[in-house]
């Protein structure tokens, strides 16, 4: 954790998304100079395909990592410098089963999450992991992780809002919102992480990005990351699979059609400071 004194607030979107971008660019030389494997993932992949860029009305950077080079990334990654990696194994106090990489000039808080930790703006690193066979075979295995996650949201959210308008249930909601409060986000963290490691890692399996909130989306053969390409993002190159095409239809279906206009908008809810 590293403690700042905060000097003035960042108000203007695009400039989270500048300093974004140099985290991305250190995280990419980094990745270059010990031979680890990275692709754009989510949002930040549609975005190269589809825009060249940020999505216009997206404001965060996704990338994801084989299991076995997310181990090396952590490992190795220095300490002290410019940009922090933030992972659960690492940090006592961090709450999420997949790193961040922050820069610690500034600081960011999260709106609709009690925590007491300090955070900088960040890009986020998934670790890519196996199941235990097909995406059929496996759906215990991924409920599993699906509940931890569950669990996990739930203890780092304020008691109000867990309550539902009337219901008879809020009682009981509130009671176990109290037990997974005292186990805490942390540990729920470590258990996925953990777990989500059970099968390794092999491109002869099937896997993904397990550690998210809806992993079922996007387990594909891990075969299709052994060839890659370069996809231009805001005005530079990164590497992505080469069939993102299946990818990106797992994840959002007919990813070329733009959303609603009035679904265009920021998902994210947050504010963020410059440290000094």
């Amino acid at each position: 954790m590293f403690h700042r004194e905060l000097k003035e607030r960042i108000t203007d979107i695009d400039e989270v998304k500048q300093i974004e971008v140099k985290i991305l660019d250190a995280f990419v030389s980094f990745c270059n100079q010990n031979n680890l494997r990275y692709y754009l993932a989510y949002g930040t992949l549609l975005g190269a395909v589809r825009h060249k860029g940020f999505i216009p009305w997206d404001d965060d950077i996704d990338v994801t990592m084989p299991r076995p080079d997310y181990q090396k990334f952590i490992s190795l990654w220095p300490a002290g410098g410019k940009y922090a990696v933030l992972e659960c194994t690492q940090n006592e106090e961090y709450v999420y089963p997949f790193a961040k990489v922050c820069d610690t000039d500034t600081f960011l808080q999260e709106r609709g999450v009690c925590l007491d930790y300090d955070m900088g703006i960040y890009i986020d690193v998934f670790p890519l992991d196996a199941i235990p066979g097909t995406l059929e075979d496996s759906k215990g295995f991924i409920r599993s992780l699906q509940n931890q996650e569950k669990c996990r949201l739930y203890s780092m959210m304020p008691c109000e809002y867990i309550f539902k308008d009337g219901s008879k249930t809020n009682f009981t909601r509130k009671l176990l919102w109290r037990v997974i409060k005292a186990i805490g986000p942390h540990r729920f963290a470590k258990r996925m992480n953990r777990r989500s490691q059970k099968y390794g890692y092999s491109p002869q399996l099937y896997g993904g990005s397990l550690t998210t909130r809806f992993p079922e989306h996007e387990i594909f053969p891990l075969s299709i990351l052994e060839e890659t390409t370069e996809l231009e993002f805001e005005g530079k190159r990164y590497i992505a699979p080469a069939d993102y095409n299946q990818v990106l239809t797992l994840l959002y279906g007919d990813y070329m059609e733009l959303p609603p206009e009035e679904e265009r908008v920021l998902k994210h809810d947050f504010k963020a400071w410059k440290c000094c």
